[in-house]
């Protein structure tokens, strides 16, 4: 179970929900408070912040193409923790399932044990008092849940 002084519960649920989808679109928009700074952008599954990252890796070395068989070191990592993820949560949906003949005590203790950590942004600007929202056309985004101090729905323009 979540210690409470660490990280916010109803957030960490938003975000697991956002992370066992499987479409490309984005969730929500978020504005969140963190280290001082407001980070704003889309929420997406983990997943899929590591595919973007791959395919940004891919542009900026002007490939077209997301072939693994052409693809760089980085754009290989990125592939692997994408795939880790992704199977990650195919585990999880059978572990769910097989508990389901286990007494209510263990099934709660299996979806209880919550291993969220990241939260996961696509379109993300970071504002500081003053300034407008840096980068101006938006980028990935990975920060750490016990690190926002608050949040809302909602989107910052530029």
């Amino acid at each position: 179970m979540l210690d409470p002084t660490t990280q916010d519960h109803v957030l960490t649920s938003l975000v697991n929900i956002i992370n066992a989808s499987q479409g490309e679109e984005d969730g929500p928009g978020l504005v969140l408070t963190v280290g001082g700074l407001t980070v704003s952008g889309n929420l997406i599954p983990n997943w899929l912040w590591f595919a973007g990252m791959r395919r940004q890796i891919a542009e900026a070395t002007g490939r077209q193409s997301l072939d693994v068989d052409e693809a760089s070191g980085m754009e290989l990592f990125f592939k692997s923790w994408e795939d880790l993820l992704v199977d990650g949560r195919a585990e999880e949906e059978a572990a769910l399932a097989a508990a389901e003949g286990l007494a209510e005590r263990y099934q709660d203790a299996i979806r209880d044990k919550d291993t969220t950590v990241f939260i996961h942004l696509r379109d993300a600007r970071v504002f500081q008092p003053g300034q407008n929202g840096l980068p101006g056309n938006g980028m990935y985004w990975r920060g750490r849940l016990s690190e926002v101090t608050g949040w809302s729905f909602g989107k910052l323009g530029v």
